[in-house]
C-alpha cells in the first residue's frame, strides 16, 4: 500500500488471472471505498506464481517475487518501473545475484537511502527456512554475468547430485570460485566478470567435466549464461574428457553465432528474451542466455554440429530455427538475427495463411458444348462374283514343208 493509503497491490489466485497467482491493483474511490481490482497484465504476471508485492512510491518501482520471467530457480525478486505516460508498469527485470539464488528469494524491501535493502531468503548458514538478510548495493562499473546451470547424471538414477563446480581464470589458471551444487536440484550459480574461464565439475563415480567459457562485455554483454552439464559414469567410453586442441577429431575451432534481437512491436522499449541452443536430435538444452532488446545482441560459441536456436519472451511467439555448424580450421562468425512477433501478429498471420489456402474465388467455368460427330456407317456391300470369260485357245499354225527347186 502507498503512504497515502489510496493504492493497494495484492497477490491473488482469483479466477480470470494469467497464472497460479497474479498481482492486482486497487484504487480508492472518492467515497472512500475500494474500486474493482485490475490485473497488472501479462507484462507482470506469468503462468506461474507472482507474490509479495512491495511498491516503492518514491522511485515509482514495484518489487515482487515470481517463479516466472528470467528466473534462476524457485522464487526470484524482480523490479518494474511505473511509466507515468502510459500508466503501465514496464517489463520486469531480475535484480540479479547475489540477492537471487537457485533457492526461494521472496520478499524484498528497499530503504529510503536506496542503498540498503532487506530480503527474506533461504541461504546456507541460516537459522531456519526463510531468514531476513540485509543487502548493500555498491556502484560497480563492470557488469557481471550470471553463469548458472543444472548438473545431472546421464543414467538418471542419481536423485541427489553430490558434485563440486569450480571456475578458473583460463589465462592465469587461478581459481576464481568453487562450490557444491544444490543437492536436490543440481543447480549452481556464479557471478563472473568479463573474461575467459575454465568450468570444471567433479563428482564421485563420475568422469570430470571441463569446458572453456567466454564471458563478454560491452556490445556483446549478456546478463545470463546457462550451461547444463550431463555427467557420465566413470569407465563409460563416451565420458572421457579430452582437450579439444589435442584431438584429431576436434581440431575444428568453435564458430561464433551472433545476431540481433528484433521485435515487430516498435513501441516496445525493452523486453527480456531467453535464447537457447538445443541438440537438434535429442532437443536437449545445451546452453541458454538471457538478454533484452535494449542490448539487442546475443552470441554463442559452438562446435561443429546441428543445433536448434530458440528464443522466447512473454507476449511474443516462440522463435525456432535450425542451424548447422561445419568443421573449420579458422575462426568464423555466422550472423542469425532473431525476429520476434507478438502473439497477436502471429495469430493474424496464421489466419491470413489459412484464408489464402482455403478461400478461393469461385468462377463458373465456361462449358463449351461438344459437338457429336458421328461418322456415317458404311453398309456392307455384298460381293458379286462376275463370270470369268474363258480365253479361246490360240490357233495352231500348220507346219508347211519348204520346197526347194533344183536348178
Amino acid at each position: 500500500m502507498t503512504e497515502d493509503e489510496n493504492t493497494l497491490i495484492i497477490s491473488s489466485d482469483r479466477s480470470g488471472g494469467f497464472g497460479e497467482t497474479d498481482l492486482y491493483i486497487f484504487h480508492k474511490l472518492p467515497n472512500g471505498e475500494w474500486g474493482a481490482p485490475v490485473n497488472l497484465g501479462r507484462q507482470i504476471n506469468t503462468k506461474y506464481k507472482e507474490a509479495f508485492p512491495m511498491y516503492d512510491e518514491k522511485n515509482q518501482t514495484l518489487y515482487f517475487a515470481s517463479e516466472g520471467h528470467t528466473n534462476m530457480g524457485g522464487f526470484d525478486i524482480f523490479k518494474s518501473q511505473f511509466d507515468t505516460a502510459s500508466q503501465k508498469f514496464e517489463p520486469p527485470e531480475n535484480i540479479g545475484y547475489p540477492i537471487n539464488t537457485p533457492n526461494d528469494d521472496m520478499v524484498f524491501s528497499l530503504a529510503e537511502n536506496n542503498r540498503d535493502g532487506y530480503i527474506s531468503a533461504v541461504m546456507n548458514g541460516g537459522f531456519g527456512d526463510l531468514d531476513l538478510y540485509k543487502v548493500v548495493f555498491n556502484d560497480i562499473e563492470s557488469r557481471p554475468t550470471i553463469l548458472k546451470g543444472i548438473v545431472s547424471s546421464s543414467d538418471g538414477t542419481n536423485k541427489e547430485m553430490n558434485a563440486t563446480v569450480s571456475i578458473k581464470n583460463a589465462q592465469t589458471d587461478k581459481l576464481v570460485d568453487s562450490k557444491k551444487v544444490n543437492l536436490q536440484s543440481g543447480r549452481y550459480i556464479f557471478a563472473v566478470d568479463p573474461g575467459k574461464y575454465i568450468l570444471k565439475i567433479s563428482s564421485p563415480d563420475y568422469a570430470d567435466f571441463e569446458e572453456e567459457i567466454n564471458v563478454y562485455d560491452k556490445s556483446d554483454y549478456v546478463f545470463e549464461i546457462e550451461k547444463n552439464i550431463l555427467l557420465k559414469k566413470t569407465g563409460d567410453a563416451s565420458s572421457s574428457i579430452k582437450d579439444a586442441s589435442k584431438t584429431d577429431s576436434a581440431k575444428s575451432l568453435k564458430t561464433i553465432v551472433r545476431g540481433a534481437i528484433i521485435t515487430t512491436d516498435t513501441l516496445q522499449n525493452q523486453i527480456d528474451v531467453v535464447i537457447s541452443v538445443l541438440n537438434a536430435k535429442t532437443r536437449q538444452k545445451l546452453e541458454g542466455k538471457s538478454a533484452n532488446t535494449q542490448i539487442g545482441k546475443y552470441f554463442f560459441d559452438l562446435f561443429p554440429g546441428t543445433y536448434i536456436l530458440t528464443a522466447s519472451s512473454a507476449g511474443y511467439a516462440d522463435f525456432e530455427q535450425e542451424i548447422t555448424i561445419n568443421k573449420t580450421d579458422q575462426i568464423i562468425e555466422i550472423e542469425k538475427n532473431i525476429l520476434l512477433q507478438t502473439n497477436e501478429e502471429m495469430d493474424l498471420s496464421i489466419k491470413e495463411k489459412l484464408v489464402k489456402t482455403t478461400v478461393k474465388t469461385t468462377v463458373k467455368p465456361k462449358v463449351t458444348p461438344i459437338k457429336k460427330t458421328t461418322k456415317p456407317v458404311k453398309k456392307p456391300v455384298k460381293s458379286v462374283k462376275k463370270p470369268v470369260k474363258k480365253k479361246a485357245p490360240a490357233p495352231v499354225k500348220k507346219k508347211t514343208k519348204s520346197t526347194t527347186k533344183k536348178k
